[in-house]
């Protein structure tokens, strides 16, 4: 479902994320765990879009995302949830999540 192959990323000269490789099939539930400054913020501003990859490939559903813009990635189906400061605070957490399953959205 998704492929992650020899993945890195880079703030201007500094290595974020280096090497990442990784298969998730359909079904699966994943958490990424590390410490502050791990990289794992960085990944999911990758997969959403948010950030483009120095090298490497992402593939969801057999179809290369990685250089489609965040709009047309999240049409597919993958989407970030806001955190902390940047949820919306008059809402529940669920109310929070639940916007992430809304995909249709007029882009000019």
């Amino acid at each position: 479902m998704l492929k992650i192959r020899d993945l890195s990323v880079n703030y201007g000269g500094a290595k974020a994320l280096r090497s990442v490789e990784m298969d998730l099939s359909q079904g699966e539930f994943v958490t990424l765990l590390g410490n502050n400054g791990s990289g794992k913020t960085t990944l999911m501003m990758t997969l959403s879009g948010l950030k483009r990859p120095a090298i490497g490939s992402i593939e969801f559903l057999g179809e290369k995302i990685d250089k489609l813009l965040p709009h047309f990635i999240m049409r597919r189906g993958i989407v970030q949830v806001p955190e902390g400061k940047h949820l919306f605070p008059d809402m529940t957490v669920l109310e929070n999540l639940e916007l992430g399953c809304y995909k249709k959205i007029n882009f000019r």
